[in-house]
C-alpha cells in the first residue's frame, strides 16, 4: 500500500511540474506577442506622423518656395533636412523619432507654377 501513495504523489508532482512549465511558457510567449505588436503600434503611429509632416513640408514648399527646418503638429514634431535644391527641383528628408524607432521620408519635388513630387521612398 505504501508504493501506491508514493506512486500516486510523485505522478501528481511530475504533472503538475509539467503544467506549470506550459503555463509560464505561454504566460511568456503571450508577454512577447504583446510588447510586439505594441512596438508595431508605436512604429506606425510615427510613420503616421512622417506622412502627415512630410505632406505639410510640400504645402508649405508649394506656398512658399522654401522649405521650413522643422515641422510640429499635435501628433508630433519632424526635421526637415535640404538634400539639394537646383533650379526647380528640391530634395529633401522629412525625420520624426520617438526614443525607439526613427522614420524617414526622402522626397524629390519639382516646384514650377505648381507642385509635383517625383519621388517619395521611405529611408532608413
Amino acid at each position: 500500500m505504501e508504493k501506491r501513495g508514493y506512486i500516486a504523489i510523485s505522478s501528481m508532482l511530475v504533472i503538475a511540474a509539467v503544467v506549470l512549465v506550459i503555463g509560464i511558457s505561454v504566460s511568456l510567449a503571450s508577454v512577447n506577442e504583446i510588447q510586439t505588436a505594441f512596438s508595431s503600434k508605436k512604429s506606425e503611429e510615427l510613420l503616421s506622423i512622417v506622412d502627415g509632416c512630410a505632406e505639410d513640408v510640400l504645402l508649405y514648399l508649394n506656398e512658399n518656395n522654401n522649405l521650413p527646418s522643422s515641422v510640429t503638429s499635435p501628433q508630433g514634431s519632424c526635421s526637415v533636412v535640404l538634400e539639394n535644391h537646383s533650379g526647380t527641383s528640391w530634395t529633401f528628408l522629412v525625420s520624426s523619432d520617438n526614443g525607439e524607432f526613427k522614420k524617414n521620408i526622402r522626397i524629390t519635388a519639382n516646384r514650377d507654377s505648381v507642385l509635383s513630387v517625383v519621388t517619395w521612398s521611405y529611408v532608413q
